[in-house]
């Protein structure tokens, strides 16, 4: 009986250790955790605005009596990176042209958000906006799409507050961006920024007083193309809106730098009385005009970037949210030329007559399709456009209309055939409709080098303190390269210009 007992112990401590052996405990597993900054390919997809980005745009502060603005600035990378902002004053059309401004440089860890009370910095200015983006240890500024920021204003009990304007970089991260003439929104080899738009909507409350309060929408509009710490042109803006009975009307806008204006100022129809309707829709578009009356050429048109807001204000609304870009059809807009094609690559090669084709006829046909694009010749490359089919030596169909009969019936003649050409066409690729004929200037962003805001004739700098060694023209332009380099220790200065 013992030995049973003991027997049976010993195959039952045999069984558990087989299914041991068989089934390892099993231990918890670490998650693996995401490589550095992968959040980027998790960001949403929009090219710019409710998303993560490099350059962000506070479209306003306003620090004026009883008002307060906090800026809320976010980095969503697991580098620590280093933020330079400026703080951009309007100037007054016919008045001044001179656009101040104030830059500074706050440190961010990962995951850090940082609140800034716009008062305590003291910009030089109780309203405008304010643009910055990440920079690298020479102060130059680099693509770092991991970045968000918010704004919030306070008027007593009425609070304003709104995501910034985020806009993604086309390079890698850490990459530097921008050139002598500043940031580049155009596509094409040069391209720092995902393009901006030439038009910007938004519906809108209209004027209208009566025993409670007036009550109403303002429209903030901001030029990103302006230089910063410079004088500037005026920035031209036409105006459409409609009731929200369809009832068409239009105007037009002139500001330098950045403004508010309450919409019955810009038009006297968008008060309720003259509209027809409390409520309605509008649109501002950029326009292409000379910076001095007469002076183009030589002087180059240029258009403003648009970035934007509506305010409503009223006892029963209250509110800000960003106005709604109308990208170009086709293209990318450059506020030099307006919506522009967007450039070949360089890289993608023009067909020749040495192609290998993909279907060969073996008899040529008698009927050619007038102005082809690709006709085939002894040995065709590639197949005539517009035909769909080539022909084979199996004839099934009649060309349609056909004037001539082929020799070697083809089984989808290509249509039109009517003209056969007395001798063989080459491969002639058709001239692009849409090609600009030169690069796209890229957008400036200049003010001056000495990254203190005062004027400097010998010199300027793009945006940020970017150097670009050269000379600021009365537009705001970086021109020439015959600025001698900073001294050392002169912030922002690159010895190697």
């Amino acid at each position: 009986m013992r030995r049973s007992i003991r027997v049976t112990f010993l195959l039952c401590l045999c069984l558990w250790n087989a299914l041991a052996s068989a089934t390892p405990a099993s231990t918890p597993t670490a998650t693996p955790s995401p490589a550095p900054d992968s959040i980027a390919t998790a960001a949403p997809a929009l090219d710019f605005g409710r998303t993560l980005g490099t350059l962000l745009v506070f479209p306003i502060f306003d620090i004026r009596t009883q008002t307060a603005t906090q800026l809320r600035i976010t980095n969503y990378g697991f580098t620590d990176v280093t933020f330079h902002y400026n703080y951009v004053c309007p100037g007054v059309p016919h008045v001044t042209d001179f656009c101040a401004k104030l830059d500074r440089t706050i440190d961010l860890t990962p995951h850090e958000t940082r609140i800034i009370d716009v008062a305590a910095q003291h910009p030089p200015c109780n309203q405008g906006f304010v643009v910055g983006y990440p920079v690298n240890g020479r102060n130059r500024p680099i693509s770092y799409n991991l970045l968000s920021g918010s704004y919030r204003i306070t008027n007593g009990r009425r609070v304003d507050q709104d995501d910034a304007v985020a806009i993604r970089s086309v390079r890698s991260k850490g990459e530097v961006l921008g050139s002598s003439e500043g940031f580049s929104f155009v596509n094409g080899p040069n391209q720092d920024f995902t393009p901006l738009a030439p038009l910007v909507t938004s519906d809108f409350r209209a004027t209208e007083t009566d025993t409670e309060g007036t009550a109403g929408s303002k429209l903030v509009l901001l030029d990103l193309g302006a230089a910063l710490g410079m004088q500037n042109p005026i920035s031209s803006v036409f105006v459409d809106f409609w009731s929200s009975s369809e009832v068409p009307f239009s105007s037009s806008l002139q500001f330098i730098c950045w403004t508010e204006a309450m919409l019955e100022s810009v038009d006297n129809n968008f008060r309720v009385d003259n509209l027809g309707t409390r409520y309605g829709s509008l649109q501002a578009a950029s326009a292409l005009t000379c910076p001095v009356p007469g002076g183009c050429p030589p002087i180059q048109p240029r258009a403003p970037l648009l970035i934007g807001v509506i305010k409503e204000y009223g006892p029963d609304t209250s509110g800000t949210r960003g106005l709604q870009y109308v990208p170009c059809r086709d293209g990318s807009f450059d506020q030099f030329q307006g919506c522009v094609a967007n450039a070949t690559p360089t890289s993608e090669a023009t067909p020749t007559a040495t192609d290998t084709p993909t279907n060969t006829p073996t008899d040529t046909p008698t009927n050619t399709p007038i102005a082809p694009t690709n006709t085939p010749t002894d040995t065709p490359t590639n197949t005539p456009v517009p035909p769909t089919n080539t022909p084979t030596n199996t004839p099934t169909n009649s060309p349609v209309p056909p004037t001539n009969t082929p020799t070697n019936t083809p089984t989808n003649s290509p249509v039109p055939l009517t003209n056969t050409p007395t001798s063989t066409p080459t491969n002639t690729p058709v001239a692009p409709t849409a090609t600009p004929t030169a690069t796209p200037t890229n957008t400036p962003f200049c003010f001056p080098a000495d990254n203190q805001g005062s004027n400097s004739p010998n010199g300027c700098a793009c945006i940020g303190t970017f150097d670009c060694c050269g000379i600021c023209s009365a537009t705001g332009f970086c021109t020439g390269a015959n600025r001698p380099p900073n001294p050392p220790g002169d912030p922002g200065a690159d010895s190697t210009c």
